[in-house]
């Protein structure tokens, strides 16, 4: 635990009997907080989204929208300076609270708890009820985060009378039953998880972390005593009445009560409740553990993964396949974005011999956190994370995502394929850009092409007219533009009009990430794209609902699929493929993974590893011609 999480730690009771007034001020600053959320019934909107306050400040809507662009860019510090810029500038504007909400929520999402905690607490006073509504879950959640559970218990159990949303609920309950747990309340953290498990819209990935939480609580955390209470008090109609069954059975196996497991046994036939006990700790079969930061800043992507996990395990073999794709568990680590946890998480799985591999690490300090542990534990580890050198000389660890080397690397093959040999690089200064520029100068020099030259700019940057003459002198075959969906469609036409008369628009190609694609892209500036080609890993070629992984993510969750749904949805696919061949063990993954014969039915272009741990192919070209994309590689 960090000093800042000590900070938050309930203090020891005072020797004397009296309180002073300056131990006196806390107390009643939490009493007032509290009984303000708790008189609040208005709420509007998620809790992880930003209030809907109104400014009539142009000036001070700018601002935050440039911190926020910052922070989905991944520059951390920038957008905390101009945060805290906005707060010190508009001191009496209404975004200046929606700038300090979203200010304390970098700070917990990068492991400041004990600042988060204060800054969350001054907002429990907003005049603004929603304001206080996302105020009071913040700082329960800060409290959870930094180990004072007490604290946290407190607090979040303010929010049970909201009518919660199936995502707040889980982001809610699940701290909540977790804090009860730790500080000893087991009965009142089988009430909150009850709450949740009677839920029928928490979809399957979120099922799924409540059926881990309630099997721990079963299988690891309540004794016996308990666990016979739970049994006979539950009527079997509750969702929980089954986990408690199968406890029960348990211990009246170890304890050799013959008469009383063959009791339990029946009744378990009986109820129609032999085989769904949900995913287990100890699975009876090949499990595979998802290392995730579901309570942390990532929450939102690692819904996306388990989502794309889940479709996996539910994906049946492909007609023809000469065998069956072994059926798999999976178990849940919250990892919070912390390496430590994770680290901690690896090591628990290990001791686990259903537990076969890991997938997880989608921050780049997990994921080497994880490579490491891989080697060490000898854990095959697919790992969702960009950074191509975390698998690099570890036999134990393989990348299972994109990178800006990967998709350089295509797009530029495919180019130079087309006839292009002169480069040049256009987008921001940030390090997402950087990683494009300086994979796409280094391949092209290597390749013996022409490096024209990159252009970058300031990410605040709004006015381009200087575009207007850059493209103008000639000479470019292709251009990556790094940037997001819609700056390609405000600049396009502007990159392209520079070069009207010199460069004729048909030989110059844009070349765009991943990143850069939205299907809203081609109807808002085809036009003004003809001839460009993208990397996108998605199979568009697939018209199939009943075979292609958009749509069947689509019906299965009713949202778009992104790229995380898909490369975790290949990670289960090929380790599903690696342990069909008996025997299932983690010994035997390394070498199969990489196996040319693999064969995996993965929704992206690579069915095996390379020796190297990175996918043969990460992503696949398209073309634009008219309104369409053609898949080109």
């Amino acid at each position: 635990m960090n000093s800042s999480a000590i900070l938050l730690k309930p203090r020891r009771a005072s020797r004397s009997p009296s309180l002073s007034p300056r131990r006196l001020l806390p107390t009643l600053s939490a009493l007032f907080f509290l009984l303000a959320c708790a008189g609040s019934r208005v709420s509007q909107g998620s809790l992880h989204e930003s209030p809907n306050l109104v400014s009539q400040n142009a000036e001070a809507k700018a601002r935050l929208a440039e911190a926020r662009a910052a922070l989905a860019r991944g520059e951390e510090a920038q957008a905390e300076a101009l945060f805290r810029a906005l707060i010190v500038s508009y001191p009496s504007d209404p975004l200046r609270e929606v700038a300090e909400l979203e200010l304390a929520r970098l700070k917990l999402d990068t492991g400041k708890s004990s600042e988060a905690a204060t800054l969350f607490e001054s907002l429990g006073r907003s005049k603004h009820p929603e304001v206080r509504e996302r105020a009071a879950f913040y700082w329960g959640l800060s409290l959870y985060r930094a180990g004072d559970y007490a604290g946290a218990a407190e607090r979040l159990k303010v929010l049970r009378a909201r009518r919660l949303k199936a995502s707040e609920a889980v982001e809610v309950l699940l701290p909540l039953a977790d804090a009860q747990c730790k500080t000893g309340e087991r009965r009142e953290c089988l009430h909150t998880l009850e709450q949740l498990a009677k839920r029928q819209d928490l979809g399957a990935a979120a099922n799924l972390r409540v059926q881990e939480r309630l099997q721990q609580l079963f299988e690891a955390e309540a004794t016996t005593d308990e666990a016979r209470a739970w049994y006979e008090e539950l009527e079997a109609s509750n969702p929980l009445w089954v986990y408690a069954a199968r406890r029960a059975l348990r211990d009246a196996q170890v304890l050799g009560d013959r008469e009383r497991a063959a009791a339990i046994a029946a009744r378990l036939q009986q109820e129609g409740k032999k085989e769904t006990t949900g995913r287990h700790l100890s699975a009876r079969g090949p499990t595979i553990g998802l290392i995730l930061p579901s309570s942390g800043r990532g929450r939102e992507v690692a819904q996306h993964v388990l989502e794309g996990a889940t479709l996996a395990l539910e994906s049946k073999s492909p007609p023809g396949a000469s065998t069956a794709l072994v059926s798999l568990h999976l178990v849940v680590r919250d990892e919070q974005g912390d390496p430590a946890l994770a680290e901690k998480a690896m090591q628990e799985l290990t001791g686990n011999a259903e537990v076969v591999a890991v997938v997880g690490a989608l921050s780049t300090s997990v994921a080497s956190r994880m490579a490491e542990q891989a080697q060490k534990l000898a854990l095959p580890t697919l790992l969702l994370n960009p950074s191509v050198s975390i698998a690099a000389k570890r036999p134990w660890a393989f990348r299972c995502f994109l990178s800006s080397e990967g998709e350089t690397q295509e797009l530029s093959e495919v180019a130079r394929r087309k006839g292009a040999s002169r480069f040049a690089f256009l987008g921001p200064e940030a390090p997402f850009s950087e990683a494009f520029r300086r994979s796409l100068e280094q391949n092209v020099k290597r390749k013996g092409g022409q490096w024209i030259g990159a252009t970058t700019y300031p990410s605040s940057t709004t006015n381009f007219a200087f575009l207007a003459s850059k493209f103008s002198a000639g000479g470019l075959d292709a251009l990556l533009f790094s940037e997001s969906w819609r700056r390609v469609v405000a600049l396009a036409p502007l990159i392209r009009g520079a070069g009207q008369g010199k460069i004729p628009q048909s030989t110059m190609r844009f070349l765009l990430p991943s990143a850069s694609y939205h299907p809203q892209l081609l109807a808002q500036a085809a036009n003004h794209l003809q001839g460009a080609l993208v990397s996108l890993p998605f199979d568009l070629a697939n018209p199939n609902p009943e075979t292609s992984f958009a749509a069947r993510y689509r019906a299965r969750f009713g949202r778009e699929a992104d790229t995380y749904a898909l490369f975790a949805y290949d990670a289960l696919m090929l380790l599903r493929q690696a342990l069909s061949r008996a025997p299932a063990e983690r010994k035997d993954l390394p070498e199969r993974l990489i196996a040319e014969d693999l064969a995996a039915p993965t929704a992206g272009p690579s069915p095996h590893f390379a020796s190297s741990g990175e996918l043969r192919r990460a992503t696949r070209i398209y073309e634009v011609r008219d309104k369409d994309l053609l898949l080109v590689q």
